[in-house]
């Protein structure tokens, strides 16, 4: 994963300019949703040790009074920091009566990169609700 995220990373700094976590849209990304029996919280736990685990640089927040967290993940820099570029969101609620819901959403250039597997970011992403960490290695 970590070669993963600096292929990325030199992608990106060959090309464009960053938009702002601010300014982006749903439609920037592509989706997966996925519906856990996990407390929303401990669904966060989950996703926060995977983003670190791997060496995402992250900003995330987690809500009480409304059951909802995010993570906005991004390319680290060439100094291991965060990049302005987001790689991808992913958005997690309460479920009622109990569990939570999780949204994975890794941008389309990421997505669907040009050589490499389609998805393969967001599957990595995907393991981590379950608590598994490999795809780092």
């Amino acid at each position: 994963m970590k070669q993963m995220a600096l292929t990325l990373l030199v992608i990106v700094s060959l090309g464009g300019c960053a938009t702002p976590p601010g300014r982006l849209d749903k439609t920037d990304f592509e989706w997966t949703e996925i519906n856990t029996d996990y407390t929303y919280q401990e669904a966060y736990r989950r996703m926060d040790a995977g983003f670190k685990k791997c060496g995402f640089p992250i900003e995330n927040a987690l809500f009480t009074d409304n059951q909802t967290a995010y993570f906005y993940i991004f390319l680290p820099d060439m100094l291991g920091g965060k990049s302005a570029w987001v790689l991808g969101k992913v958005d997690i609620s309460a479920k009622i009566p109990a569990g939570s819901v999780i949204e994975i959403g890794v941008m389309h250039k990421y997505d669907k990169p040009l050589f490499g597997e389609p998805g393969k970011i967001r599957k990595a992403f995907e393991k981590f609700v379950q608590g598994d960490y490999n795809a780092c290695n």
